[in-house]
């Protein structure tokens, strides 16, 4: 796999899940650029 050169050209998803103390289960995308490693939302 090509190593990015710039922001915008590679980006990695991945989900995260958890529970709050009362139960109730919760999950989070996160979407992040390789290059700079900059977090969207």
């Amino acid at each position: 796999m090509a190593i990015p050169q710039g922001p915008n050209q590679r980006w990695s998803l991945d989900f995260m899940s958890d529970a709050l103390e009362d139960g109730r289960r919760f999950r989070v995308l996160n979407v992040i650029d390789d290059f700079s490693r900059e977090y969207q939302s």
